[in-house]
């Protein structure tokens, strides 16, 4: 629901009103509202909810960051499932 870069400005192509039919299907407030109706969230689960989720992407993006370069082949090999000879002739640029 968010904007999709920093660059990105939605309201110019979505409506006040689109952004709140969307708000009211999020599928984690409606996890939340649920959980709560039935006793299951907390303030206490949310903070350890929130700090796990904090350490998992901390740690996700340690290891996103310590991966090397991809190599510009794979834009060819992991995109299509068979090249045309347009693409074979580019790719062998690399």
């Amino acid at each position: 629901m968010s904007d999709h870069t920093t660059a990105d400005d939605a309201s110019r192509y979505r409506s006040k009103e689109e952004m709140e039919a969307w708000r009211q299907r999020d599928p984690i407030l409606r996890l939340k509202l649920f959980m709560e109706k039935k006793g299951l969230w907390t303030e206490q689960y949310q903070k350890e909810v929130e700090e796990k989720s904090k350490t998992l992407a901390g740690d996700t993006i340690k290891v996103a960051e310590s991966a090397g370069p991809p190599n510009p082949r794979d834009m060819f090999t992991y995109t299509n499932g068979t090249l045309s000879q347009r693409q074979l002739r580019q790719m062998e640029g690399f």
